[in-house]
Formats: structure tokens, sequence, C-alpha cells
């Protein structure tokens, strides 16, 4: 046999190895982060004073994303990056910072930024700052042995990360409770804040890449020390499974399987891809599989200890080792070369071809590049001709199979494979090499044995032999650890007997299997489709699993089938002055109600204990709670009142948007801010004993429009929030429905100890009677309740308001409607005032409110032509609130029609839901 020539290839394959020698990493950050911070000027956070970017720049090739904080990140091209490093310096619950969750499992990432998670952001903990600005960790029990606390402990297992020359500023940060559906794995909290149980650095290793936090402030990073740096990077390398980035050079662990039996197969003593290729460089182990069976299991165990498998196509697809060979993909890196595999007897991903369609007439020995892939590194170092790279040396007269190709099944796991060539011959176009995965990536390169050799040389070129080698590198490259698919989340909602059970997974193509049972599920359980139903109580176990990945660990439920409690009962008796309210259920129940018309529940409705008295209307609603029992059906009556006028006359309405005008201050144009401090925070003044006749400064913005605000120091913003769905922001109840999407808000003051002081007030006296209605909630956490003072005075100079109503935002961050009555006639001014004293804690949003007076608001009646169509149909309350669809009682439907005419009429509902 004639021996090629080998220098070239040799020279090729060592210029390729440069370009697999360092990591990317991508590192984003906000601009103009943090400016009020004294250590950044009007340009904000600079990476390139952070000790910690200058660390990671040095050691890989880093490249910045730069956003603001309202930014969509490009996700997609992040996603390529070998690692992504969050830096703190990222506005907390902004648009930005809440969607670079969606990165979390999709790429190795490294966040510095704990407040990320707080609740209506990421959702996984409650962040915190220690009260001692504090420069170190001290690594938990079970953790001393991390990779990446490798020479940066001292003593009693404490980690410095910052210098501790500056005392004043935030430093290491961290989180306390977990909240429940977050990621945060409890028993992979590596390290705490020193001194403290305040938790720090964690990873989450469930996923499928790794995520970890070190919680580094950017207020003094430029006094983050050397220690701290090398713990970052000790993480980065951690992170993407190395220390310090991919080493082509290092010994690697290579199987080269092959069927000496296969009928054209020139042996493995003769087979240029064994012996010339980058293979026999390095010192691959050549298998011989031609006595394997299915039943090889211990076979296929000691692969996956390998660094790489490359299944020679010198396998027949009927081979009984063929379909075993299908649980390595993705488990371990894989080249096959064997496209036959693919049918639906063997690996069910499609079909095998050959686009030469018989032997009679010359192989095909080139492919096509896609366009999309020219960059790839597979075609590193290779000449690309008119878009083609020959594999095979000679065609011409070469009746043989040479490349080959494949078709996708549309509905199998490689439907959305990443195509980088194609093959074309007599018998069409087909697709030819792809890849499979993002670690312990699979590759396809289908190569027939059938013409490696001809006239006793070796008829593979040397593109082909480069491409080989790319890549070996670009798998070897890909070798990662396989993760367990992740644990499935388990919901259950209830019925009146039965209970209804749905499952997700967050490893996007698994299949979660089940049992109801109580035994531990495996591959071979129900297979989950769709909502569990259950009739009886059961324990419901749960694990996912994908090709590629361990099984997940058991998710568990104990589901339990309940009835429901019987449905109480409304009575309403006339009594002097209103109409008393008595309600009754089954003797073990507790009955919760509310006059709102909103449905009750039984964490924030009224516990009924005794009859009471309503002496306005009101649309009464009750369930009962009993032991071992669901909530019953929602009771609904309403209560008249005789001869009581209903105030259903909007005399203002301030929205905050452009009722009753726009609302502008300072300079603004006409256009409302969405989010801007009309006034901003500072010193609540006092008297002292050097000067006992000092008084708090006052600070008012008159909006011209019938109100203004002011404040002796606790800030006032104008900001646009939008109304939730669900969650934060969200209504509260179906009773609460009103609000738009702007909102007045009363925010910190200065200093913990100064009272709240901000207000707002009507600058147009309005005569009674008049409900007043308000809309607003606590916007700071559910820790803290909001109290809002409503009074009324008959001057604004008046030193003394009546008070008629403190009303509460009862903690949980969800919207509230609040009615608070005046019931005299004389004309008064209204004040809303911030009466919760939280201090620099205070964050109250209210973002509607609505004076209402006796009467109806005034509505348009023209009779409909003939010639004319109906335009749009709009459903009011007849508080003048605007519904998708009537609700229960009187409604207001307003048709517009295409002549400009509008039909106003009322439907009663007497549906009570």
């Amino acid at each position: 046999m004639k021996k090629k020539n080998l220098l070239f290839l040799f020279a090729a394959l060592l210029s390729a190895t440069s370009l697999f020698a360092q990591k990317r990493v991508a590192y984003v950050y906000q601009t103009g982060y943090n400016v009020s911070r004294y250590v950044w000027d009007a340009e904000g956070y600079k990476p390139t004073l952070d000790p910690v970017y200058n660390g990671i720049a040095a050691t890989y090739e880093v490249t910045d994303f730069v956003y603001a904080s309202a930014d969509a990140p490009d996700l997609e091209t992040l996603k390529t990056y070998d690692l992504v490093v969050l830096a703190e310096a990222i506005s907390g619950g902004s648009a930005l910072g809440n969607a670079l969750k969606d990165l979390v499992g999709q790429v190795p990432v490294l966040s510095l930024k704990a407040y990320n998670y707080t609740s209506g952001r990421w959702s996984w903990a409650a962040p915190t700052n220690p009260a001692a600005k504090t420069p170190s960790v001290t690594i938990n029990p079970g953790f001393e042995s991390h990779p990446i606390f490798d020479g940066v402990t001292g003593a009693g297992g404490l980690v410095e990360i910052f210098d501790g020359t500056n005392t004043d500023n935030n430093q290491v940060q961290g989180f306390t409770t977990l909240i429940d559906g977050g990621l945060i794995e409890a028993d992979k909290i590596m390290a705490n804040i020193t001194g403290t149980t305040t938790s720090a650095i964690h990873e989450i290793t469930t996923l499928d890449h790794k995520y970890m936090l070190i919680p580094i402030s950017s207020d003094v990073c430029t006094t983050v020390s050397p220690n701290g740096v090398k713990l970052v990077l000790n993480a980065c390398a951690y992170l993407m499974g190395g220390a310090g980035g991919f080493d082509p050079d290092a010994p690697f662990k290579i199987a080269y399987l092959y069927d000496s039996s296969y009928a054209t197969y020139v042996g493995i003593a003769e087979d240029p891809i064994y012996n010339y290729s980058i293979l026999a460089e390095k010192e691959t182990e050549a298998i011989d599989i031609k006595d394997f069976t299915a039943a090889s299991t211990d076979t296929l165990a000691a692969l996956e200890g390998y660094d790489l498998i490359v299944i020679s196509e010198a396998m027949a697809s009927g081979h009984a080792f063929a379909k075993p060979l299908l649980t390595l993909v993705n488990r371990t890196p894989v080249l096959n070369f064997k496209s036959f595999f693919y049918k639906n007897t063997v690996w069910n991903w499609g079909a095998g071809a050959n686009p030469s369609s018989v032997k009679t007439v010359d192989g095909v020995n080139v492919i096509n590049v896609a366009s999309t892939a020219v960059n790839h590194p597979l075609f590193e170092n290779i000449e690309v001709i008119d878009g083609q790279i020959e594999l095979f040396n000679n065609a011409a007269g070469v009746n043989k199979n040479m490349v080959q190709g494949y078709t996708a099944s549309a509905s199998g796991p490689i439907a959305n494979d990443s195509v980088l060539a194609t093959v074309t011959g007599p018998a069409g176009t087909y697709n030819s090499i792809h890849e499979h995965g993002s670690s312990n990536i699979y590759m396809l390169i289908p190569m027939s044995v059938d013409a490696l050799m001809w006239n006793e040389d070796i008829n593979v070129s040397d593109n082909a032999f480069q491409m080989i080698s790319n890549a070996v590198y670009y798998l070897l490259e890909s070798k990662g650890t396989v993760y367990p698919a992740a644990v499935p989340s388990m919901s259950v909602s209830y019925g009146d007997g039965v209970s209804y059970v749905s499952m997700t997974t967050a490893t996007e193509g698994a299949t979660i299997y089940y049992t109801i049972d109580g035994s531990e599920p495996t591959t071979s359980s129900n297979v989950y489709s769709g909502t569990v139903e259950l009739t009886a109580s059961a324990t419901v176990k749960a694990i996912s699993a994908m090709a590629g990945y361990n099984n997940s660990t058991v998710a568990s439920m104990d589901v339990l089938v309940m009835s429901k409690a019987a449905t109480p009962v409304i009575s309403i008796t006339a009594v002097e002055g209103g109409k008393q309210i008595s309600l009754s259920a089954a003797a073990e129940a507790r009955i919760f109600y509310s006059i709102s018309g909103g449905d009750p529940d039984t964490l924030t409705a009224t516990l009924y204990t005794e009859p009471f008295v309503v002496t306005r209307p009101a649309l009464i609603k009750a369930v009962a709670a009993e032991t071992g029992k669901l909530v019953s059906d929602v009771a609904a009556d309403s209560a008249t009142i005789d001869g009581y006028i209903n105030r259903n006359k909007t005399l203002v309405w301030a929205n905050f948007n452009e009722e009753p005008t726009t609302w502008t201050w300072a300079n603004t144009d006409s256009t409302t801010t969405d989010n801007g401090d009309v006034i901003s925070k500072y010193a609540y003044t006092t008297p002292t004993d050097v000067d006992p006749h000092l008084t708090p400064t006052y600070k008012e913005v008159d909006f011209q429009n019938g109100f203004k605000v002011g404040t002796f120091g606790q800030r006032i913003n104008l900001q646009k929030t939008g109304i939730a769905e669900t969650g934060n922001y969200s209504l509260a109840t179906s009773g609460d429905i009103g609000a738009t999407d702007r909102a007045m808000s009363f925010l910190t003051t200065n200093a913990g100890s100064d009272p709240t002081t901000a207000f707002m007030v009507t600058t147009t006296a309005y005569d009674g009677p008049f409900d007043v209605t308000v809309w607003f909630t606590g916007a700071k956490s559910t820790s803290y309740t909001e109290l809002l003072e409503v009074s009324v005075a008959s001057s604004l100079d008046a030193t003394e308001w009546t008070v008629l109503d403190t009303l509460s935002s009862i903690g949980d961050k969800k919207i509230r409607k609040r009615v608070a009555y005046y019931d005299e006639k004389a004309p008064v001014f209204v004040k809303f005032a911030s009466a919760s004293n939280l201090g620099t804690n205070s964050n109250m949003m209210i973002f509607d409110v609505k004076l209402m007076g006796e009467g109806n608001d005034p509505v348009s009646v023209e009779n409909p032509s003939v010639e004319k169509s109906l335009v749009s149909t709009r459903i009011f309350t007849v508080s003048g609130m605007e519904v998708k669809a009537p609700v229960y009682g009187i409604n207001i439907v307003r048709n517009v029609y295409s002549d400009g005419s509008v039909e106003t009429k009322k439907v009663f509902v007497n549906d009570r839901f």
C-alpha cells in the first residue's frame, strides 16, 4: 500500500488546535448603573475599574454586552458563549435583569447579583445586605474541598473577597428565606456571609448547565482583593468544566468502534481514518464490536468513561450493538460516520441515504456547506470552493458509496438540528453533516468505508482529514458532566370529589413518567400526557427522563381528594336604618364574607361571628370552610336600602394619566412622565437643643388639575407599572377591578426615623354626601402593611382634618379597592395621606381615586337608524367603571354606530357567578 505523506496534514492539525485554546465569556452589565454611588461618576459603573472584570478578561476571551435597564438582552447570542457572567451592575427589577433569568439552565451562568432573587423578579429568595458591611464569606460544612475554594481559604473556612478598606458601603450581599417554586437547592448553599446565617454563595446543579451566585456588590468593587478575584476565576473554570480553558494537548481517552466482519471494510490495519487522522496522534483505542450484543451493557457503561466515541461506518445498521449505541448520545461526545443507524428499526431518527442510488455510477465525493455554517469550527483551515468541500480524492470510475446522507423524521429528536452540510447526487439532495446537543455534542459525518482506499492508495482527502481533526477537537471540548433531567414540578387543583394533577419539567423534550400508588416511577411507568384526574387520595410520584441525561430525582406529592363544604345561606332582614345580614352554614363550618362584591377567601375576608347591619346597598358574598373539605361555592345576595340614593355620579377621577387632565409638573411637556420623582426625598427637620425653633421644610407641587401633593421629606413619585394578571400588582379579588396602569407613589423617607408625611389633596371642595373610592397597594414587600388616611376639611389651611377612614393595603402587594364615606352635605376638600410610618421601607402606590356623589353619570341616548352598522360596544357598571363583560347587577351598555350615533341602555344581569 502506498502511504500518504502526512507532513502537510499534521501541520494543518496543529494550526487548528489554537482555535480551541480559550473559552469565550460574555460579561453583561448596565450602562450608567449606580451613578449615585460615590465611587462612580456620571458615566456609572466602569468594568475596567473592576478587578473582577479585569481578572476574567485576562484569563478568557471576554465580550462585553452593555445594555440599558429597559433593554431586552440578546439571549440567543448569549447562549452561544461558554459562560455568561452577570455583573451586579444591573438594576434589580428592570426589564434587563428580569429577562436574564431565562439564561439559567441554557448556558453556564455566574451571577454576582443577589437582588435579582426577590419576589416579582426571579422569585427565588429574599435578598439582603448585612447590617455590618462584610468583606468575606465563611464556607459551610461539607464544601471545604469544593473547587471554587481552592487556594482562597483562610483560617476557620473564611474566604476574603474585599480588602476591608471600605466599611461604609455594601460589599458581600446575600439572601435568606427561599421562595416556594424557586430554583435554589438548599443543600447547595456553599457559604454564608461571615458572622451571619445569611446565605451567600450557592450553585444549582439540576439543570442542563450549572448556575452559581457569588454576590459581590459593585458599590465598592474597586476594593475586591486578589483573593476575591481568584475565587471568581475558580468559579468560572468550575462552571465551564475545567481550569483555564480547553487544552488540545491534554491526554484524551478516545474509542474507535468498528466491526471487523463488515463486508466492505479494509480492516483496522488499513483504515486511514484510524491510522492517519488525528485519531492516530491521540493514541485512540480500537474496539472490535463484532461479537457484541444488546446485552453488552457493561461495555456501554464503560464507553461513557471515554472523552470521545468515534463510530466507524464499518458497522451494519442491523448489528445487535447498533441500537444500544443510541444511549451514548449526549452522555459523552460522539463522532458517527454511519447515517443508516437513523432508520426506524434502529435509532428511529429518520433514514440513511445514498445520493448515488446504485453502485453502477460514480460515488459522490463532495459536500455542500450550508451558507449559515461557513464559519463553523468544523470547516476551519479547509478550502471551500463554490460552497463545496471534497472529502474523497477520486470519484470518476469509482462505483462505490462515498459521502452519504440522511433524512430526519419531522417529529424526531434531530428534526430541528443545525444541518452543516448536504450532499447531492443522482438520487437527490440529502442532509449530510449535522450536530445534536450543546454539551457532549453528537456529530454525524457520513463517510462510507467502501472507498476509503482506491488503487492501493488512501482515497480520503486532505480536507477530510482536516475536517475530522476539527471535529475531534470540537467534540472533545464539549465534554461535560451528564446532568439529571430537571425534577418534575407538580401542581394540583381541586374539584368537588376530584383532584387534578398537572406536571411540567424544565428539561425541554423530556418525558415524565409517574405512578399514583406510591411506588417509585421508572421509564416503564405511566407516561404523562395531560392532567391526571384522581377520584381518591393518592401519593403521586414522577421522574423526568431524556436521552443524554440521567433520570431526575423523584418528585412526590400527597394529593387529597375532598368534597366541598356546603354553601352558606344568606338571610337579609329589614331593621331600623338598614338591613341585617345573617349567615348560616354547617355546625362545624366557619363563614367568611365580603360586602364589596369581591369573592371572599379564608385569608383576607371577614370571619363571620354574629349578624351585622349594613346601612348602604351592598352585594353580600360568603363562603364556608370546614376541616377536611374544600371551601364551599360562593353564596351571594344583594341588600338594598329603602330611600338610599346610589352614589354613581363621578365628581372627580384621578388616574394619574389623563384624568381629570394630564398630570404634568415642573418643566415637563404635555405628556405624563412614566416614571419620575415629583418630589425627591430629603431630610426631615426636627427641633434641636441648639435651635428649638427649627420646623420641617415643606414642599408641594400643584398639578393645576384639581390636585396637588405635598411632603415634609418623604419621596413622592409618579410611575407607570401596569396591572398584572397574577402576582404583584394584580387585583386581590374580582371586586377590586377598576385600577388603571399609573400610580402616585409615596415612597421612602430620607432616614428610617423620619415620619411618613406625603399626601395628596383635592384643590376643589366637593358637596357631600359622596363615597371616596381608592385603589392602592403597598409595594415594598409582603412584610409591610401600608396605611392610607382619608380625611376631609372645609379649608385647605385647616389645622385639623376629620378622618373618614384609615385604609389598609393588607401587605400582599395586591391592588385593593377601598371605600371611605362622607355623609355630610357641606363642601369639603379631601386629603389622602400616608399614615404607615414605615420610614425607609415606605412604598405606597395609589392607582386611582374617585369621588362618587349621589345620582348617576350622564349617558347619551340616540335611536339607531336603519342604514347604519354597529362599530363598537362598551360596557360599564353603574359606578362608571368599564368592564369586558356584563357583571352581576345593572350594566350600562353603550353601542357606537357607523353614523356616529350612540345607543345607551341598561341591562340587568341576575347571574351571581
